[in-house]
């Protein structure tokens, strides 16, 4: 269905058009999610390749492109490519807000993330403290990113610090769920 969509587009708008790119990205989604990485990869790339002719780099639409392709990368363990698709992103997201754009301080949460399964901890940790430092106290993943700067310091040795990070973050969580007995009903 996706084919047949995107060669009407292609017959009616021409190869350049934004809305090609668009069924690009759609179909690269929806192989993704059937476990066709490797067709993914090829439709993000055309798509990626439209967007960046139409709209130039620092455009929401890029961003989005390079997100979804990172997460991908994530996906199939390639994490040096998915952090050069999150740091193409992150500079989009740095001088462009939207709601196709990842925010800043989720970007680097994601980053951090990636730097800890490397099993490469003080950049890590420098990714978390930058996230963390700008992510406001309502931030939807503050609880999560503390965590997962507590499973860092715990991985460098500083157990103590780990464990305060670690009462911190379930502090925070337990406040944003409203409590203990919510947390034990789920």
């Amino acid at each position: 269905l996706f084919k047949k969509a995107l060669a009407i587009r292609v017959k009616q708008d021409g190869e350049d058009h934004p809305d090609v790119a668009s069924a690009y990205n759609n179909m690269a989604v929806a192989y993704g999610e059937q476990g066709r990485h490797e067709e993914a990869l090829v439709m993000f790339s055309k798509s990626l390749a439209i967007k960046l002719k139409v709209y130039g780099e620092n455009h929401p639409e890029v961003a989005a492109v390079y997100d979804n392709t990172a997460n991908l990368y994530v996906t199939l363990g390639r994490h040096e490519d998915a952090l050069e698709m999150f740091t193409k992103c992150l500079a989009i997201s740095m001088v462009v807000k939207h709601p196709y754009v990842p925010d800043v301080p989720t970007l680097f949460f994601r980053m951090a993330f990636l730097r800890g399964k490397q099993g490469r901890y003080l950049e890590a940790l420098e990714l978390f403290e930058k996230s963390i430092a700008i992510m406001g106290p309502n931030h939807k993943q503050l609880a999560t990113a503390y965590g997962g700067m507590a499973t860092v310091c715990y991985r460098l040795g500083k157990y103590e610090e780990a464990l305060e990070i670690h009462e911190k973050s379930l502090a925070i969580y337990l406040n944003v769920r409203g409590g203990e007995q919510q947390v034990a009903a789920t």
